[in-house]
């Protein structure tokens, strides 16, 4: 057994295999990298498991792949961050799979697919990703190899059920007899970009129900100061026009970024709406 790096804790399971944990670890981290060992929730890929499994996925799954190296320490730095990632997904959206490669093992199959750096991360969108430009996706180096900025990551290529809106937005949502939700937001706002996948979540949430949007004010900020936006993110409720005449501006402020609170306010919403029909 080769240690490369130090502290290097091991745990050798049932099945002869040996999980190695870098660095100092809490008590309940190593629960957690226990857990993880004898409860994988990322999927370890041979090549033609790669094949039937990636790149034969269905319309409708996404697969994030590690393409790592056992004795690459970023490698094993980022193991743990990736079972987290992987259960978070999972949790969110069952067709988001999670797998790796062992390059060491399989270092012609991995040269072949043109992986030349240990760890790369890429992401094989949906067949059907409205948002799908190109065969796979590869995990930027300038970003943080930690379970909430992978999450973050995902959730940005994921098919997704919210509208991107500009000026659009004064004929699309004010004018419009349908109810509408609308998030105002800035690229560079921390909560925005935490904000993001619990947005989201409310989209699935009320589909059907409720249209949803996002309006970039740094892209459009004539659209935001005409919205009297003063703060980001901004998340307003539009009930749909009355009688024909044109929503002002304001809608109903959500003053929460709770997807519960979120869906429950707008339920509420509109079973009253219902009622005064």
């Amino acid at each position: 057994m080769l240690f490369f790096s130090y502290p290097t804790s091991a745990l050798y399971t049932m099945d002869g295999r040996v999980h190695k944990f870098v660095g100092y670890h809490a008590a309940t981290t190593v629960l957690e990298l226990i857990d993880n060992a004898l409860n994988p929730a990322v999927d370890e890929l041979t090549p033609d498991q790669f094949a039937e499994l990636v790149e034969g996925r269905k319309s409708d799954e996404t697969w994030v792949v590690d393409f790592f190296a056992p004795w690459c320490g970023p490698c094993q730095q980022l193991a743990p961050e990736l079972q987290k990632a992987a259960r978070a997904l999972r949790a969110y959206d069952e067709r988001v799979h999670v797998g790796s490669v062992d390059c060491q093992a399989h270092s012609q199959f991995c040269s072949k697919q043109g992986v030349n750096a240990y760890p790369t991360i890429r992401l094989y969108p949906a067949v059907n990703n409205n948002r799908r430009m190109q065969a796979y996706y590869v995990y930027p180096q300038n970003m943080w190899r930690n379970a909430d900025t992978i999450e973050r990551w995902v959730f940005g290529m994921l098919p997704s059920l919210v509208t991107q809106l500009g000026n659009d937005y004064w004929t699309t949502v004010l004018d419009s007899d349908e109810p509408w939700i609308v998030d105002f937001y800035a690229p560079w706002c921390g909560h925005c970009v935490q904000f993001s996948p619990v947005y989201e979540q409310i989209a699935k949430a009320l589909d059907g129900k409720v249209k949803l949007a996002k309006v970039d004010c740094d892209q459009w900020p004539g659209v935001c100061q005409g919205a009297q936006v003063q703060a980001y993110p901004t998340v307003r409720f539009y009930r749909g026009r009355q009688h024909g005449r044109r929503q002002d501006i304001w809608g109903m402020q959500l003053q929460t970024q709770h997807k519960d609170t979120i869906v429950q306010a707008v339920l509420s919403q509109l079973e009253q709406l219902h009622d005064e029909l």
